[in-house]
């Protein structure tokens, strides 16, 4: 299991929610569950979660992902923070580098 404790209280970042994505599927890919720790986030911005929640659901499926990752500790800023970007995503908006639905 991949344990990850976030450090930083303000997740601002797109760049930084993109480099926690990559972090995650790399374990994912290798077959590992993953845990995220998030007792001292204050802010998570929508730049951050988009990021962070849509590059995650160009690979994996809800289901998937609450099967294999355990999100701790979530406040409920970021809890929303992190619905909102799935339901974009689900709605059909993406980032810009990620290919529309056909």
């Amino acid at each position: 299991m991949l344990s990850i404790a976030l450090k930083n209280h303000f997740l601002r970042s797109s760049i930084d929610g993109a480099n926690l994505a990559a972090t995650v599927l790399r374990a994912l890919d290798d077959g590992e569950t993953v845990c995220i720790e998030f007792s001292g986030v204050e802010i998570m911005t929508p730049s951050f979660a988009n990021a962070f929640v849509m590059l995650l659901l160009e690979r994996y499926e809800v289901p998937q992902l609450r099967e294999r990752c355990e999100f701790l500790n979530r406040s409920d800023h970021v809890v929303c923070a992190m619905n909102r970007s799935v339901e974009r995503y689900q709605q059909g908006i993406r980032l810009t580098t990620q290919r529309r639905p056909a």
